[in-house]
């Protein structure tokens, strides 16, 4: 396998891995995209057997995924390059590179961007992150990308719809005890219905993470389509007026006319 990025990894799509139409779910690529930034992280000495990181987290702030070709198929090979792209401001930079096999060699479908925030354990305050890894978040190849993940604004003025509310329990929660990054993808793409999902597949998906939210948590889905080919989405807490706070992680996610379709 050609390493196109510092770190790399195989994996062959298994029937978890995929939806009815046999393509790889987008909540199972940003789960490997989060496995592979472990992975690397641990490899060069900023995972969680350090001491040093041991009373500190990785927290994904910011996902920016950009689909350049078909999604891989049950059973495909599909290779994930992966590599720290340095420190701007808070944030900790990763960006990706993801392959299929195909009988011609290997195929590029998509490309992904990401930013970090390391956090205190006990007090969960963002720490400033060059004292950590100032020496070690050097890219070893050329940036993948041009651009890294942006803050996701939306028009106030819109009316949003609203889905049941929702409260975070055991399938939630994450070693950090809070809900995981890729739940709220999962939660996202659930308000829509089959009939979209046999019409569109997904082009780009931009991700916000806000604030935590814990075992107990109650939750409200709002989701917007501004027009044919987005949706907009977002997961508010519910306080103690019973009410929906600021939203803890909103979404953006382009669609394109999906080319496969069931037999």
């Amino acid at each position: 396998m050609e390493k196109k990025l510092a770190w790399s990894e195989k994996r062959i799509l298994e029937s978890d891995d995929v939806d009815l139409f046999r393509q790889l779910r987008p909540t199972r690529l940003t789960k490997y995209l989060q496995e592979i930034a472990w992975n690397h992280a641990r490899a060069i000495g900023v995972g969680y057997d350090n001491e040093k990181f041991k009373d500190i987290h990785w927290v994904l702030v910011r996902l920016e995924i950009d689909i350049n070709g078909p999604l891989p198929l049950w059973g495909d090979t599909m290779h994930i390059h992966t590599q720290a792209a340095g420190i701007e401001t808070v944030f900790a930079l990763r960006e990706f590179i993801l392959e299929v096999e195909t009988s011609e060699g290997p195929r590029e479908f998509c490309r992904a961007t990401s930013s970090w925030v390391i956090i205190d354990g006990k007090s969960r305050r963002i720490q400033k992150p060059k004292p950590f890894i100032e020496d070690l978040l050097v890219p070893e190849n050329p940036r993948a990308l041009d651009t890294t993940a942006q803050k996701i604004s939306f028009d106030s003025s819109k009316e949003w719809s609203k889905s049941p509310v929702l409260r975070a329990g055991y399938n939630d929660i994450d070693v950090h005890d809070h809900v995981n990054n890729g739940k709220y993808l999962e939660w996202f793409l659930s308000d829509l219905g089959r009939e979209f999902f046999e019409e569109k597949e997904v082009s780009k998906i931009e991700l916000n993470f806000l604030s935590e939210v814990g075992w107990g948590d109650s939750l409200e889905r709002q989701f917007l389509f501004p027009d044919e080919d987005s949706t907009w989405h977002r997961i508010c807490r519910i306080g103690s007026e019973n009410k929906p706070v600021s939203p803890s992680a909103i979404g953006r996610i382009v669609w394109k006319s999906r080319a496969l379709h069931l037999d």
